[in-house]
């Protein structure tokens, strides 16, 4: 437990200075009693003041060292061991982080409750989401998200009231069941039980908000493969923070998606499997179900890739069709052909050129397209497709060698 620590009950508190250190920019602080709570349990610490000679002074950080909190603020230059200090708790802030750390006990219990012989990999909870981390040995998808999201749900709606009960280790053991070995971490003799009626019971020092029905929403945004059978889930409890957290990830998707969509709408492709996907990427974001709208954007770019390789690979089986007979001039003994077209790439012209010297020895073939204003030589012959280039009617910046040549056109 943290000594000296009244922080469960009080949100101000009038306390005096044990010890102090100063540094060039902030204070370390030792109170004789502290309301703040530091950064263990799986949450970050509180926010807030202390105030002395009428000064606020903002709290950095809040760290616990041998079961006292040390408080970093900023810079007090004016104090002696002694002085009265007042703490001002952030109240919006801590109550934000035990909304989600009362949301983390329901999550952790559920997915030990869904998944039995999965384990704990460890939690944290800050103002804004939850992330736990699972080894689970069973594969994790939108469906078992879908059965998770539900049960927490459902036990926030039971509006549990929190009970708190400060008891001995060996109590905590033998009268309720409870798991006293973290880590091998001692907890030492004394210990806090955090329950919230008959749906979550569990060992914590942490803050907890007085109700369930004190959380807003509870969604899992996020999950992530850590490793072998460890998965870490992250999860919101408020509509704000989840939207943020949304608005992040269609960000990292929008490029990559936009690119690819942009491509499917240009080859004029029609599919009712990417009609009906869209719909129900835009489906799931209205009704939060970000796991599976990752699944179903997943499957949309899966499948318009897939139209786009067949598309693609129609496309240039027609430019073959188009060009295989192409007719050649002999020349000097050797083969010339000259195609002009203005939609055809320079990554088309050199396959389709590959395969029509393939059928044609002792040739030259030239693709030049005015509109892109790229031109092509390839040759099989003892004729130099650089030098021919070089001898154009019209000057091409590029280079090449005695087999193939490209450039752009620079009239």
């Amino acid at each position: 437990m943290i000594k000296n620590f009244l922080g469960y009950k009080l949100t101000t508190l009038q306390t005096t200075v044990n010890e102090f250190k100063n540094t060039s920019s902030y204070t370390l602080l030792k109170l004789n009693e502290t309301i703040f709570f530091p950064t263990i349990a799986g949450q970050v610490c509180d926010l807030g003041f202390v105030v002395h000679n009428e000064q606020k002074y903002a709290i950095l950080d809040l760290q616990l060292v041998d079961d006292e909190v040390i408080h970093k603020v900023e810079l007090i230059t004016d104090l002696v061991v002694g002085d009265s200090i007042v703490c001002e708790l952030n109240i919006k802030h801590r109550n934000f982080v035990s909304a989600n750390h009362t949301a983390a006990h329901l999550f952790y219990d559920t997915v030990i409750e869904d998944f039995p012989d999965s384990q704990g990999q460890g939690y944290f909870n800050n103002e804004r989401t939850i992330r736990l981390d699972m080894s689970i040995k069973q594969k994790i998808d939108s469906k078992e998200v879908a059965k998770i999201t539900k049960r927490v749900i459902d036990k926030i709606g039971k509006k549990a009231q929190k009970i708190e009960l400060f008891t001995t280790k060996q109590i905590a053991q033998n009268e309720w069941g409870l798991s006293t070995d973290f880590n091998e971490k001692s907890l030492g003799d004394d210990v806090r039980i955090v329950r919230f009626g008959d749906i979550s019971t569990q060992l914590c020092s942490g803050t907890h908000i007085n109700n369930t029905s004190e959380i807003e929403l509870f969604c899992i945004f996020s999950i992530e493969k850590k490793g072998n059978n460890i998965y870490r889930f992250y999860a919101a409890t408020t509509k704000e923070n989840l939207d943020k957290e949304v608005k992040l990830q269609q960000a990292e998707q929008h490029a990559e998606l936009e690119i690819l969509m942009n491509k499917y709408k240009t080859a004029k492709i029609k599919s009712s499997t990417v009609t009906k996907l869209l719909e129900e990427c835009q489906l799931n974001l209205k009704e939060y179900k970000i796991i599976l709208w990752k699944e179903n954007l997943s499957k949309l770019k899966i499948t318009v890739n897939d139209l786009l390789v067949e598309h693609d690979k129609k496309r240039r089986q027609q430019l073959i069709n188009k060009y295989i007979n192409v007719k050649f001039e002999n020349k000097e003994d050797i083969n010339y052909a000259s195609i002009n077209d203005d939609e055809i790439s320079i990554k088309d012209a050199q396959q389709i050129a590959d395969i029509i010297l393939k059928n044609n020895p002792n040739s030259v073939i030239e693709f030049i397209n005015l509109k892109d204003k790229t031109y092509l030589c390839k040759s099989n012959s003892i004729r130099s497709a650089i030098e021919i280039m070089q001898k154009k009617e019209f000057n091409v910046k590029g280079g090449g060698t005695p087999k193939v040549a490209q450039g752009k056109i620079i009239n």
